[in-house]
Formats: C-alpha cells, sequence, structure tokens
C-alpha cells in the first residue's frame, strides 16, 4: 500500500484557486488539506481515500493512476450490473493494496493501516466484528460465507 496518494479538486477554478478541506484524524485532531486549482496535493494514505467518497475529486497514485472509489453493495434484492471493466473476484484474489483501498473507505479502517490480507477480508466481510460481538476467541472463529459468491450466483441466476 502506498504511504501518499494525490488529490485534485476538480471543483476548483481560475476564479476560486485554493479549497481547505478539514479530514477527522482518529487521535481526534482535524488536518487541513488546501487543495488548489490545476495540482495535485500529495497527502497521507488514509486522508487521501477519504476523497474518493466524492466525484469532485480526482485521486492518484505515484504513477497517476486513478484510484477508483469502492461501489457500495448493493441489496441482495437488486439484479446486479457490471461495467465493461468490471468484474465479479473473491476478495483472495485482490492484491493487497486492492484490499487496503476498500478499507480504507470503511468507518474504523484507518486502524487496519498495516493489517494482513486476511485481516482486512475478515474486516471487509464484518467476521471480526462478529468476533468481538461474540467475544469468542478468534481461532474459534468459522470464517463467514463468501459474500463474492453469493453475488456471483445472483448473475448467474439473473441471467439465466
Amino acid at each position: 500500500m502506498p504511504k501518499t496518494l494525490f488529490v485534485e479538486d476538480l471543483t476548483c477554478s481560475a476564479k476560486h484557486p485554493v479549497r481547505s478541506h478539514e479530514i477527522p484524524q482518529p487521535n481526534g485532531t482535524v488536518t487541513i488539506h488546501e487543495l488548489k486549482y490545476g495540482e495535485k496535493t500529495e497527502m497521507p494514505y488514509a486522508d487521501a481515500v477519504q476523497f474518493l467518497k466524492d466525484e469532485a475529486y480526482r485521486v492518484t497514485d505515484a504513477e497517476d493512476e486513478r484510484i477508483q472509489p469502492t461501489p457500495p453493495r448493493p441489496a441482495t434484492t437488486e439484479k446486479i450490473v457490471l461495467a465493461n471493466d468490471q468484474c465479479i473476484a473473491r476478495y483472495s484474489e485482490l492484491t493487497k493494496d486492492a484490499l487496503a483501498v476498500r478499507v480504507a473507505q470503511v468507518p474504523g479502517g484507518h486502524e487496519l493501516e498495516k493489517a494482513t490480507k486476511p485481516d482486512m477480508v475478515k474486516f471487509l466481510t464484518g467476521a471480526g466484528q462478529k468476533a468481538r460481538d461474540r467475544e469468542t476467541p478468534e481461532d474459534e472463529i468459522e470464517p463467514d460465507a463468501p459474500i463474492m459468491d453469493e453475488l456471483a450466483n445472483e448473475i448467474e441466476t439473473a441471467t439465466a
């Protein structure tokens, strides 16, 4: 996972060249980032992914590759339609960086900055929270059914 990303505020203009944005930090402080017209502002990874929630910002990595937001998971009763550049994948098929982007967009995800792939998958599937709710030792927890398998089955049923 990269330590920093770059954010460009697409709403800045020559008339309004600077916009300030406050990002709450886990320790209760607030970091202010000033984004300038036509410039990409480098910032810590955890701060930058907060801008993925709004299309008014362009978030990129050091190679200027755009980081895409993770779309919200649809309710199970909805038909899933994938874009041409999307596919169904198991969490195990995702890279650690891809998982980190998804984790960082979930409340509390900043706490898993140095987590392992299995820990990130548990966090995304809710297995970690279920374990804490039951107060069961981690090694006694049955893994949750893979959510992506359920989505793949829905797609097969809808297209059959």
